[in-house]
């Protein structure tokens, strides 16, 4: 994920007054503090940095280790009570299989990227349209922009939005646990809308001004996504790979 400097700004930080961070980050923060607004027991923030979420206690890991992790264990035996070791040829299938999700799911996350940079071109074309027909205020858009136009924009965004959401066989299997929480903030937004004003068209503007963000959010997260899911293959094929040589 590339951060520009000009999208950043200043949060509370856990072992500093502020640090940096971005709308995606600050998104996920955010909903970490509404999680735990309704949550009864004590949350340690151990991350020894990074933004401060309200409603942690902070907390070295050490410090949490030695204060809450007190009675022994014996890891190896717990392991080795509820798991078989696996042979050769069970890791050599099992990795086989994977293999060929994982690869799957990569094609399907630049497939979901691909969308989100279409959803961006939508955008684009409508704004150069705004600039070009000399649409400066508000007022005058609604007063002189076609309403069958817009309806057909805000259609065909529409669309696209939810051709990203249910895409391939793999985005609720991978890609929605990472953008999930985006994903449900943007949608209580989008469906605020009608009550915040009775004009549809209004209504159906303000849906545009949101999909300016929602496209290239959801496309950088899933850039992400795709890096991480790369770098685990990578890792994985180093490891396993000779079993299919």
């Amino acid at each position: 994920l590339k951060l520009k400097e000009r999208d950043l700004f200043k949060v509370k930080g856990n072992c500093e007054e502020f640090v940096f961070t971005n709308q995606i980050y600050d998104m996920f923060r955010r909903a970490f503090v509404t999680d735990l607004a309704s949550y009864r027991g004590k949350c340690i923030n151990a991350t020894e940095g990074g933004a401060y979420i309200e409603g942690t206690t902070l907390m070295t890991l050490r410090e949490a280790i030695d204060k809450y992790c007190t009675k022994p264990f014996d890891t190896h035996e717990i392991i080795r009570k509820h798991l078989n070791y696996p042979k050769e040829n069970d890791i050599r299938k099992e990795w086989r299989n994977f293999r060929q999700t994982l690869i799957d799911t990569r094609k399907e996350v630049e497939g979901v990227i691909d969308y989100c940079d279409k959803g961006i071109a939508l955008v684009d074309a409508f704004e150069k349209r705004l600039e070009d027909e000399g649409y400066k205020e508000i007022d005058d858009f609604l007063a002189r922009f076609p309403d069958e136009d817009l309806d057909k924009i805000h259609a065909e965004m529409t669309r696209a939005r939810s051709s990203i959401i249910t895409f391939g066989k793999y985005f609720n299997l991978y890609l929605m646990h990472i953008v999930q929480m985006i994903i449900v903030k943007f949608e209580m937004d989008f469906n605020e809308l009608p009550t915040l004003c009775q004009d549809k068209k209004r209504c159906k503007l303000q849906a545009v001004k949101l999909m300016k963000r929602w496209f290239p959010t959801i496309g950088d997260v899933c850039r992400l996504s795709l890096k991480l899911l790369v770098d685990a293959f990578d890792d994985l094929d180093k490891e396993f790979g000779y079993l299919l040589a």
